[in-house]
């Protein structure tokens, strides 16, 4: 996301430029340089850590010497390490929070004598509407909103923006599929981009951007008639029988089979299978390529499925979808 907002200001007429980066980047990172440097455009790239404070200091000191004032920042360091609540140990908290609160803290705290124009911290929407398996995630962007607000209250250039999930790049690419049985379309950069430069426009603190996705429904239109004007009219009739109904109605020696089918079902469509790539019952669900975050979101869908609550860390416990069902089956599911 740091190279596409660069080209972005470069096509804005930027022509001074710093990028910040604990690597070197790809062939295809260093060959954008390339070309922004062949455009006109001053970029210094830095191999800096922003969550080390002498490396950002080291940067800054640097930016003084060799460029003229700084007068932006926009910062977008982000790193994931998902898990359940209750497998995000302090190690795991420390990872994800580090290049978000130390990484801002130091950029904050370090150029508050800078003439800054623009103040921009990348936040996500985990921070307003919380995300399955991403606790330490949603408290890193957290602090950014909340140092966001600090810095306005000093009256200090300041925005964070609660980006929905982006396609193409960012840590979300290639997450659509599962975005959107959440309710979210992709972000495009095109529209990120835009949606940056009119929020850079305006005064505000904190925004939250998401584009909301509305699946449709099949529903059967049937006739109907009217006895007040005798005209017919279309009405909508949808019937369905739910998955724990289907249960209740089955024999029980019928039931396992039916959970291991709807879980099969269920793992393929989070996983991104094919539906004609169900998972084996008897292997594993992490071997097969389902993540804590997957695994989650597994767990929710059946708590809706079976109507019934049970705890995620089954998830975790159960990992072969026979052992699952089986869990569900003697210990979960009560028909009256």
């Amino acid at each position: 996301m740091g190279l596409q907002v660069a080209h972005w200001m470069v096509q804005r007429g930027v022509r001074h430029l710093v990028l910040i980066s604990r690597s070197e980047g790809s062939e295809q990172a260093r060959a954008d340089v390339a070309a922004m440097r062949q455009a006109g455009v001053q970029v210094l790239v830095a191999a800096a850590d922003v969550a080390d404070k002498d490396q950002v200091a080291a940067v800054l000191a640097q930016v003084d010497r060799s460029m003229p004032p700084l007068r932006g920042i926009i910062h977008a360091a982000a790193v994931l390490d998902d898990g359940s609540l209750l497998k995000l140990n302090q190690e795991r908290f420390e990872t994800v929070l580090r290049p978000k609160v130390s990484g801002a803290w130091n950029l904050h705290q370090q150029t508050l004598n800078a003439p800054l124009e623009f103040f921009v911290l990348f936040s996500s929407l985990a921070s307003v509407l919380g995300s399955a398996g991403q606790g330490n995630y949603s408290a890193a962007n957290a602090f950014l909103d909340a140092l966001a607000h600090q810095r306005r209250s000093q009256g200090r250039a300041a925005l964070s923006i609660n980006w929905g999930p982006w396609a193409e790049v960012g840590l979300a690419a290639g997450l659509g599929d599962r975005f959107e049985r959440q309710g979210l379309k992709m972000i495009t950069p095109e529209l990120g981009l835009s949606l940056l430069e009119q929020l850079l426009a305006q005064s505000r603190t904190q925004v939250a951007v998401m584009s909301p996705a509305f699946a449709s429904r099949l529903i059967v239109p049937h006739q109907t008639h009217d006895p007040q004007n005798g005209e017919g009219k279309i009405g909508v009739l949808v019937e369905q029988i739910t998955f724990m109904e289907r249960l209740r109605k089955s024999p029980p020696d019928e039931r396992r089979r039916l959970l291991i089918t709807q879980i099969q079902a269920e793992a393929a469509r989070i996983m991104g299978f094919k539906p004609s790539q169900l998972p084996d019952p008897n292997v594993s669900l992490l071997d097969a390529g389902m993540d804590s975050m997957m695994a989650v979101e597994l767990g929710s869908s059946l708590k809706d499925r079976l109507e019934q609550e049970f705890p995620i860390t089954a998830m975790f416990e159960y990992q072969t979808i026979d052992a699952l069902s089986s869990y569900l089956a003697s210990e979960v599911l009560v028909f009256e």
